[in-house]
């Protein structure tokens, strides 16, 4: 189950249009959060089933961006070799 502060941040996350610098400084505002500890806090909660079920389309681009800067550190790590 998805508790009211989880909701907001994940309603947050997937309407939100804006630079993610802008996204950052209201992150902090809304929910007093650093931008670290809510891509943490977003992370962790697209694994749960339940938001996987009330989220998929946000669930599927949090993954994809994850699975991009996963690619993007491995290429720079190949490239330091």
């Amino acid at each position: 189950m998805i508790n009211d502060r989880d909701r907001q941040l994940l309603e947050f996350e997937d309407n939100w249009k804006g630079p993610a610098l802008r996204k950052y400084d209201q992150v902090r505002r809304r929910f007093d959060l650093s931008a670290a500890r809510y891509v943490q806090r977003i992370l962790r909660l697209c694994e749960l089933v339940d938001v996987e079920r009330e989220f998929p389309q946000l669930v599927r681009r949090i993954h994809s961006r994850a699975d991009e800067n996963r690619r993007k550190q491995d290429a720079r790590a190949r490239a330091l070799d």
